[in-house]
């Protein structure tokens, strides 16, 4: 899924996604990238719109 070329909050820098695979990385859950991500994000004007473990974007970070 995903959006309509020219719509999507990414391409404008308003949204990002944090890497969440099989592989452990920086930025998956409980490492330090997102727990800095997850503690400073708001300071930014980014919050996450999805909790941890639902079937949405918990990894995503919407700009307010």
């Amino acid at each position: 899924m995903a959006a309509y070329p020219g719509t999507s909050a990414h391409g404008v820098g308003l949204a990002l996604d944090f890497e969440q695979d099989a592989t452990v990385g920086p930025f998956d859950w409980g490492q330090p990238g997102s727990v800095w991500l997850t503690q400073n994000s708001s300071k930014y004007g980014f919050y996450n719109p999805f909790s941890y473990g639902t079937t949405d974007e918990s990894y995503h970070f919407q700009f307010e």
